[in-house]
């Protein structure tokens, strides 16, 4: 996944003047686990949190929450609760 940054930006912007805040970028691993990849987290920013589906045969099969870690080491799992 990769996001234009102006395009980011206006999105934060949005929100904020709705009075909202921005929290997950979500994207899908077709035919892939839920696990981020090394391209992912070469791009990821630290603070938000990724929300990855694995995708395959067009359905979702599972889903998982991530944060990357402010040194951008690694990923951390973090748990997603659907209210």
């Amino acid at each position: 996944f990769l996001i234009d940054p102006q395009a980011y930006q206006e999105a934060e912007d949005k929100a904020d003047h709705k009075g909202l805040t921005l929290i997950s970028i979500v994207h899908s691993h077709p035919d892939h686990t839920d696990q981020p990849s090394d391209f992912d987290r070469d791009h990821a920013w630290p603070g938000i949190s990724y929300l990855i589906l694995a995708v395959h045969r067009g359905q979702v099969i599972s889903q998982r929450s991530w944060q990357l870690r402010d040194d951008r080491s690694a990923f951390d799992l973090e748990t997603l609760r659907i209210i």
